[in-house]
């Protein structure tokens, strides 16, 4: 009996390093604190979602603040990771985001995250960044913006995970 009680636990125990191995990766959301600092309001994460299409492996989420900054102003935030098989296909769809968006105001080249990163908002209602790295883009928006939101931590949040991929 005592043999049987060990390998469960064993088994138990490996599982659950594994479930926590998941979900500890890095680059799977941002943390409620770094999304928190940006909103710049209490957030809880809200959806999560995982999938690999075309050799792209993709996760998502999104945090919402779990209070309101005015009168229907709740704020998101969104985020999405890829992984890409080569540079050159993440910069290739890193381009065509880009390209999609051309002529729309409010766009600027920054040169201080990853390979290449662009951000672009209206100052009124969204912020969305997007970085390249190597194989590697990751996209935030946030969602109706308040004078809470904070694009300085969006920075500082996209610079330190940028220096680590």
């Amino acid at each position: 009996m005592t043999k049987y009680m060990f390998i469960l636990m064993m088994l138990s125990l490996f599982g659950f390093e594994e479930r926590n191995a998941v979900r500890k990766n890095f680059f799977e959301c941002v943390s409620q604190a770094d999304a928190e600092r940006i909103l710049g309001l209490p957030a809880k994460e809200t959806d999560h979602s995982s999938e690999e299409n075309n050799g792209v492996s993709r996760f998502e989420c999104t945090f919402t603040a779990t209070e309101n900054a005015g009168p229907d102003k709740i704020s998101h935030l969104y985020y999405i990771y890829e992984q890409y098989k080569s540079p050159d296909l993440a910069h290739q769809a890193y381009q065509g985001i880009l390209s999609s968006n051309t002529g729309m105001t409010g766009q600027k080249q920054v040169d201080t995250i990853g390979d290449e990163s662009w951000l672009h908002t209206d100052n009124e209602n969204f912020e969305l960044l997007i970085f390249r790295k190597n194989n590697h883009m990751v996209r935030v928006k946030i969602n109706k913006l308040t004078d809470k939101t904070s694009l300085p931590e969006l920075m500082n949040v996209m610079s330190r995970m940028a220096a680590t991929l």
